[in-house]
């Protein structure tokens, strides 16, 4: 008599796997399709710079639009620049940027969060290069202001602002 583990390899429970070998082959490649249409189909990442006084900020959101390959500051990229934004509500991720940093060096992440259904808005931080010195905080205290801002520029545009979410807004920092 065999044990179960030869018999059914990855399987030491007793326990015999369901269907025959070629239909779970045929399930594997299925689960493994729909994963690779799924990533197809998440890119789906608008991209926006807007400016108002104060502040400028990129924004990334949901579109239904073709991506584009393009250049953003240093970086290839792929993105629906000044797309339309999909129907909402689309609840709103504040994203602060590392020291001596550009809202555009977390594209990937900005473009990740869009693709599940966020708007992203990254000010561009201008006091950075006050950090380390003897007015590091009122650089980082500045940072405030730059994403109360850029909140009130997102909510005030005429194309993302019906499209948001009143509440919850998120916040997360990229040091």
């Amino acid at each position: 008599m065999k044990n179960s583990l030869t018999q059914y390899p990855f399987n030491n429970s007793g326990m015999k796997p369901i269907g025959t070998l070629a239909q779970r082959k045929l399930g594997l490649a299925l689960v493994a399709l729909g994963m690779a249409l799924a990533s197809l189909a998440a890119q789906a990442a608008g991209f926006r710079e807007i400016a108002a006084p104060g502040v400028k900020a990129g924004v990334g959101y949901p579109t239904d639009a073709p991506l584009v390959a393009q250049r953003l500051g240093p970086f290839d990229v792929n993105m629906a620049k000044d797309a339309p934004v999909r129907k909402g509500p689309h609840e709103v991720v504040l994203l602060s940027h590392g020291n001596s940093g550009r809202y555009r060096n977390h594209h990937l992440t900005a473009q990740a969060l869009a693709d599940k259904g966020f708007v992203v808005v990254a000010p561009q931080h201008d006091a950075d290069y006050l950090v380390g010195g003897p007015k590091t905080a009122q650089a980082l205290d500045h940072r405030y202001l730059e994403l109360s801002l850029a909140l009130k520029a997102v909510r005030a545009d005429a194309a993302l602002g019906p499209q948001l979410a009143p509440a919850p807004v998120h916040g997360t920092r990229l040091w």
